[in-house]
This record gives C-alpha cells, sequence and structure tokens, in this order.
C-alpha cells in the first residue's frame, strides 16, 4: 500500500509514527492535509491558543509552577484574559478567580446564566468537582464543602482561602491542579474540544443535544452526551454536531440516559426531587409498618 504523507499549511510533515499518527501538532487553525495515492483529505485544526493568566504577587509562589506545567496557561501582566488572586482595587474587570471567604460557601461561581441546569452541570465537569475528596477536606477544615452558584454579568470563581492552608493538603492536589486549569479554561471562555463524535461514544464537554430534524432532546443526567445514531445533532447553545456512524450503535446508551420531548422536558432538578419524595414516602410506609425502628 502507498504511505500516507501530510502537510500543514503548506508544509511538508515528517512520516507518521509507528501507529500511522501525527502527534503533538500546534493547534493555530491552520489546514492539514493527508494524502493517500490519489486521494486528498483537509482538515482545519483548531486554533487553541494559551490563556493569559496574571497572577498576584502573594500566590506566585503557589500558583506559578502550575502555570509552567500546563502549555495550555501563559502568566502575563496587563493582556491577561484572567486573574488569580484577592480582588484588586482600581483594576479592570475580567474574569477572576478571587481567593475571598464567603458567607455561606467554600466555593461560589459567579457568571450569566449561572444557575441554569446546563451551566451548572458543565461546571462541574469543567472544575473536576469529582476530584475533590469532599468528606475529606470538610474534617480537616472542620466544616462542609459546599459549592454556590451567582447570577453576575462577569465570570468569576471565589474560593475560601482557608483551603490554602497548607496543613490541609489541599493546594498541593492533582484536585486542585485540576480545578484550577479547569477554571483558568472556563473563565477564558477557551471551548472544550471535542476531537470527534461517533454514535455509541461519549461526546466531551457536550451534556445534552438534539437531531437537527426536530427529534428529541437525549438529556444524559449529569454525564456526557452519548449518540445513539449518527446524524447532525444541535446543543443548546445551538452549536451543530455532526455524529459518524456506521448504522445503529452497538451498544445501548448508557445507564440513566433520558429522552425527553423538547416539548415536555423536565428539568433534573425536579426530577431529582421526585425520586427523594418518592424514597422519603417509601421510609414511610416502612416505618408505619414497623419496618424501620
Amino acid at each position: 500500500s502507498v504511505a500516507p504523507s501530510a502537510r500543514l499549511a503548506g508544509t511538508e510533515l515528517p512520516a507518521p509514527d509507528a501507529q500511522g499518527f501525527w502527534r503533538d501538532l500546534p493547534a493555530r487553525g491552520e489546514t492539514l492535509e493527508v494524502v493517500r495515492g490519489d486521494t486528498t483529505t483537509a482538515l482545519v485544526l483548531p486554533r487553541r491558543l494559551a490563556v493569559g493568566v496574571r497572577v498576584a504577587p502573594e500566590l506566585a509562589a503557589l500558583l506559578q509552577p502550575l502555570l509552567a506545567a500546563d502549555p495550555g496557561l501563559v502568566a502575563a501582566d496587563a493582556d491577561a484574559q484572567v486573574y488569580v488572586g484577592a480582588a484588586p482595587a482600581g483594576a479592570p474587570p475580567r474574569p477572576a478567580v478571587v481567593f475571598q471567604a464567603d458567607a455561606q460557601d467554600t466555593f461560589v461561581f459567579e457568571g450569566p446564566g449561572a444557575d441554569r441546569e446546563d451551566v451548572l452541570i458543565s461546571l462541574a465537569h469543567d472544575l473536576a468537582l469529582a476530584e475533590v475528596d469532599g468528606a475529606a477536606l470538610a474534617a480537616r477544615l472542620g466544616r462542609p464543602i459546599t459549592f454556590g452558584v451567582r447570577e453576575a454579568s462577569l465570570a468569576r470563581l471565589q474560593i475560601d482561602p482557608a483551603l490554602l492552608e497548607p496543613s490541609l493538603g489541599f493546594r498541593d492536589s492533582r484536585a486542585f491542579a485540576l480545578l484550577m486549569a479547569g477554571a483558568l479554561r472556563r473563565l477564558a471562555g477557551v471551548a472544550p474540544l471535542v476531537p470527534f463524535a461517533a454514535a455509541g461514544a461519549p461526546v466531551p464537554g457536550v451534556y445534552e443535544a438534539h437531531r437537527r430534524d426536530d427529534g428529541p432532546w437525549e438529556d444524559p443526567l449529569g454525564v456526557a452526551f452519548t449518540p445513539t445514531v449518527g446524524g447532525l445533532y444541535v446543543a443548546p447553545d445551538g452549536t451543530p454536531l455532526a455524529v459518524a456512524s456506521a448504522g445503529e450503535a452497538s451498544e445501548p446508551p448508557p445507564r440513566g440516559v433520558a429522552v425527553l420531548s423538547a416539548a415536555g422536558a423536565v428539568p433534573i432538578t425536579r426530577m431529582l426531587a421526585w425520586i427523594a419524595f418518592l424514597l422519603l414516602a417509601f421510609e414511610w410506609v416502612l416505618v408505619r409498618r414497623g419496618r424501620i425502628p
């Protein structure tokens, strides 16, 4: 067979690796052309520029190693997209991670539509909240770990500075590094990178969608959207999504997938409230029958 070759923005690339992949290509929005025999396939690569982050001097020793280890983040000053530190007096408004105590919550996210269902689900994913061991952290901190949201015109993540105490171990944890990396990208408006979409496989960064032909909404209840068949889909923000398929998915959708009609969709919060109500009713029946003391 004819070995493939590739050009990036008109420049010939070295041969692919043993698995047939060209790796670590720069994401500058350029066109990649792959040639095999008489067939040429072109693909426009995404444009993924590094996020400029301005770090307050008092946090530089803690956060500069994190920036240095992440190629998607770069230290900046006046032209920074995101600020990290205490709320700066007189500074131009910009998205920020602010270490400041709140009267109610350990973490507070502020931004447009912050209390929308899809925003809450994507926040939990982008900030890698599943990596935070809330129970262990609460035991060391001496109070519950809570996450609040507020409507605001400018996006901001507020974090209790008590979490930076070295004795807690959170500042040196993987969870903190993932939370900061996700928060800085989220605040800078960096969209999730979807490498491909195929029927039967979760689509990173997409949590619900519907077929472009006005099909039903598919809401995976807190996990990534998994299309069951190929075709054209639309995300809630209007982003089109082309799903490749060689027919129907070979496996059924994962547990928890709910197919809801576009007209009568039930919010997840209401669905969870009904489940909680049914569980309480069942427990009350058991108590009445003497099954539970």
